[in-house]
């Protein structure tokens, strides 16, 4: 395109995932979307949260998205993929593997702070209870060796903290290098 760029992202709410007709009217825009990011030479993914990964008829709701979008990729991210401790995300990341084009990673608790959970002008009403990567519930390590080759790089990503931010950077990227997850991960 114009700005150089080779991809594009988008993202939806809880009501657009939370029944097999919102999913359909999704899906239907996404394919719209999609169709018009190919004329113009760019790969659309999509970054999910934790109601693509919350169940609707039986079935995870990502899993219908998956069969009506067969064009679409993924920003999979790790830990809303979790859904507060209902799946494993690293089976996620397996699931989807060959839609993925960028891993996303945050750690946390995996305690839903509020059963409805909703988007109010693009932050949650509630705060979901983050850490520092490694010092959260989800299996980093595990994670990460489940991903696709072809992923070449891994969002580190802070929605908030219960330490200073700059601190909970450093604690992350101190965990990604001491493990050997971090850079040069081959």
């Amino acid at each position: 395109g114009a700005l150089g760029l080779k991809t594009a992202c988008c993202a939806f709410g809880p009501d657009d995932f939370k029944d097999l007709d919102s999913i359909r009217r999704t899906a239907d825009k996404v394919n719209k979307l999609q169709e018009l990011a190919e004329q113009n030479g760019l790969t659309l993914f999509q970054h999910n949260h934790a109601w693509e990964f919350a169940k609707v008829d039986g079935r995870y709701a990502y899993d219908l998205y998956v069969e009506l979008c067969p064009k679409i990729k993924f920003e999979l991210d790790a830990y809303w993929s979790a859904n507060f401790g209902a799946n494993n995300a690293a089976e996620m990341v397996e699931k989807f593997y060959h839609r993925i084009v960028l891993l996303h990673m945050k750690d946390g608790i995996l305690e839903d702070p509020n059963s409805d959970l909703k988007m109010v002008n693009g932050t949650y009403e509630k705060k979901v209870n983050l850490r520092p990567l490694g010092e959260g519930k989800l299996n980093i390590a595990e994670i990460l060796a489940a991903a696709p080759a072809e992923v070449d790089h891994v969002v580190v990503e802070l929605d908030n903290s219960p330490f200073d931010m700059t601190e909970s950077i450093r604690r992350s990227y101190d965990y990604m290098v001491k493990t050997g997850l971090g850079y040069g991960r081959k």
